[in-house]
This record gives structure tokens, sequence and C-alpha cells, in this order.
């Protein structure tokens, strides 16, 4: 289906699918809310459909999350840092005023993935045609 023959949300779940999908990408989720759906299989199905037949592309333009943004984002995640304590031992604790900044791996790893998947560089799925053969011993082939 193409984008253009996709339609606004109508419905009221639809517009709450919508709003719970915005949150944070996981239509599974968004379905399991919404359509209170307890099997994550069915709120798979019924996410898959509502973003194949609902477009949803002008609803997250009108709350900001636009192509720049989703760009801007993703940079800074890949400069992150987190603040750590420069005191170590037993002078360490809470009311420490003396903290550095050091780079935060995890999400700078995590925004280079999202970075390298969205411009297609790393696939969740590699599809592959052909056979495979499997020896068995005993000299035989088995495809």
């Amino acid at each position: 289906m193409s984008t253009s023959a996709k339609r606004p949300p109508k419905t009221l779940k639809e517009r709450k699918f919508v709003k719970e999908y915005i949150k944070d990408g996981n239509g599974t989720r968004a379905a399991s809310e919404v359509y209170d759906v307890s099997n994550n299989n069915s709120a798979a199905v019924i996410a898959s459909q509502n973003l194949r037949r609902l477009n949803i592309y002008d609803v997250l333009d009108r709350a900001g999350v636009t192509d720049d943004k989703i760009a801007e984002t993703i940079g800074e995640g890949m400069e992150a840092n987190k603040p750590i304590s420069a005191v170590a031992g037993k002078d360490a604790s809470e009311a420490s005023v003396d903290f550095i900044d050091v780079p935060d791996w995890q999400a700078r790893l995590k925004a280079t993935e999202l970075a390298s998947k969205m411009k297609g560089h790393l696939k969740d799925k590699v599809e592959h045609s052909g056979s495979i053969v499997i020896p068995i011993y005993g000299g035989k082939s088995k495809a």
C-alpha cells in the first residue's frame, strides 16, 4: 500500500494508538495498551495493520517529530556524556560536588546503531536465496 493511499486516524482507538505509538515507536506496546490485548502476537498484528493503513507521518510532524529533529537527536546521542564522581573511595558521596563528564558509550552506541539502520547500513533481517548444501557423513549431500 502506498503512502498516498493511507488515511488519517479516524476512530478514537486509532487516535489513541497513534498517540501511544509516538511515545516510543513501539507499535506492539501501543496496540496492547489501546486495544486491551494481552497476547503480543495479536498486538503485533493489530499494530502492523494500523501502521500499514494509517498515515501517522502527518501526526508525527505535528507532534514535532520531524526528520530534522530525529537527525538532531541522534546526533546529540552520538556525542552523549554522563557525569561521574571524581572522588573515589570513602570520600565519595552524593554530597560531593566533584563530578566529571565522561563519554556515555552505551548511549553513543545506541544512537550510532539507530543512525546506521536509518541509512540502511544495518539490517535486522538478511534475505537470501538459493540452496544450502549440508554434507551428511557417508558422502551424501542434502539440499
